[in-house]
């Protein structure tokens, strides 16, 4: 399964981002071979609807879970139709240790 982070820069010590389409960087981590990859965000500087063109180029990667700070009411009803579960933690945590838990 692959699952996206949300992440504020291309490193696995970087915090998760709080806005989902605002996001800077999504981390790509795969159940299956464990291994993970960064893909900037091109639509994080859109005016409109960049949350719903990050879900877009997500859904082409096979995403199944995406991990976030929050998302917006737009990008929840675009991932709920597809099937992709959405996870807010509680608190702030870096990508590595995301990626650690899911191991």
């Amino acid at each position: 399964m692959k699952i996206a982070i949300a992440a504020g820069s291309n490193e696995l010590t970087s915090s998760i981002d709080d806005h989902f389409g605002r996001s800077r960087w999504y981390c790509i981590f795969d159940t299956k071979t464990k291994k993970h990859e960064f893909i900037e965000n091109a639509f994080k500087n859109h005016p409109e609807k960049a949350g719903y063109k990050a879900v877009d180029m997500l859904i082409k990667k096979r995403i199944k879970m995406v991990i976030a700070g929050r998302f917006g009411v737009k990008v929840m009803h675009a991932f709920r139709n597809k099937n992709i579960q959405m996870i807010v933690p509680q608190r702030k945590i870096k990508i590595k240790e995301i990626i650690n838990l899911i191991k």
